[in-house]
């Protein structure tokens, strides 16, 4: 095992055993511990900051269509941060942009099934990146 420090990061090598380096920094291995928080939710929904921590999972269950609202965040999260969804109903769950925010692609924005989960991944200026399970 090899550590490395520089510019305030502490990068580590593990040499696995087929010889392949593994390079793992010190925020990477801090978050391994780290656990969901799991929401659940059944009814309309505009996120909150709380929602928007990279262990955070909202599980989306109701008797009836659901939206999940986006709502502009200004400086208030960092680029690179995780929303995660799932949908637990088989009523249609939407994840919708409020004004002034993008979702790419904004076509699939409707979960596909009961049993779905996504990931809102931010990329900076009010545009956000939705991974997952979609039509």
């Amino acid at each position: 095992m090899l550590v490395n420090q520089s510019a305030n990061k502490l990068l580590i090598n593990l040499k696995n055993e087929y010889g392949a380096i593994l390079r793992l920094s010190s925020y990477a291995i801090a978050n391994m511990a780290n656990e969901y928080a799991i929401k659940y939710y059944n009814d309309h929904r505009t996120l909150s900051s709380d929602d928007m921590t990279s262990f955070t999972m909202i599980l989306v269950n109701g008797s009836k269509p659901i939206n999940i609202t986006v709502p502009k965040v200004g400086d208030s999260i960092k680029i690179g941060r995780c929303v995660n969804i799932g949908q637990e109903t088989e009523n249609t769950v939407t994840v919708r942009m409020a004004a002034g925010v993008s979702i790419n692609p904004a076509d699939g924005c409707v979960m596909r099934r009961s049993g779905s989960f996504v990931t809102l991944v931010y990329e900076g200026n009010e545009r956000w990146r939705l991974i997952g399970e979609l039509p």
